[in-house]
């Protein structure tokens, strides 16, 4: 999630061993963020691929759980994009309808649009400036209040908005 750090993953780890000493078993679902429109949190980048994988690495090693499953960091970063990006991601989505759509196919794509994962995924969109969905309008997701929304969740967590 924004704002979590090493530290976040260290608590989270203590919580686990503290449910296993105490017998109680439990399954492990440990999932990459990914910003999505219409979110208080879609003006927000996702985490990059090293700090993702060492968190997973991390919980995944505590082995106190009965079951671990993860999602796939490259699914997930396909996701964000596609569900991130405009017109610009158009002709990624034609190429990857050529291919077997397999994780390698996938991967290739993203190397050759690196330049879009870095603009759509792992950036931060200005507040002031009108996203790809913008004019697209639901019902109790208007602009304003999922603004309210990212303020309050950037200063419980402790992170800085850029200026």
């Amino acid at each position: 999630m924004p704002g979590e750090n090493d530290d976040d993953v260290k608590s989270i780890i203590n919580l686990l061993l503290r449910l296993k000493r105490l017998g109680i078993k439990h399954a492990l679902s440990v999932n990459p963020w990914i910003p999505k429109p219409h979110t208080p949190l879609q003006w927000l980048p996702m985490a990059n691929d090293d700090i993702i994988n060492s968190r997973i690495k991390a919980l995944r090693s505590a082995r106190t759980y009965t079951e671990f499953s993860t999602y796939n960091v490259l699914d997930a970063k396909v996701q964000a994009l596609l569900s991130l990006g405009d017109r610009d991601v158009s002709n990624l989505v034609f190429e990857a309808s050529l291919t077997g759509l397999d994780r390698g196919s996938w991967r290739r794509l993203l190397r050759k649009y690196e330049d879009l994962l870095n603009k759509y995924v792992y950036s931060w969109k200005p507040l002031n400036s009108e996203l790809p969905w913008s004019h697209i309008r639901i019902p109790g997701a208007e602009e304003e209040s999922l603004k309210s929304l990212l303020f309050k969740y950037v200063s419980e967590v402790n992170i800085s908005l850029p200026t």
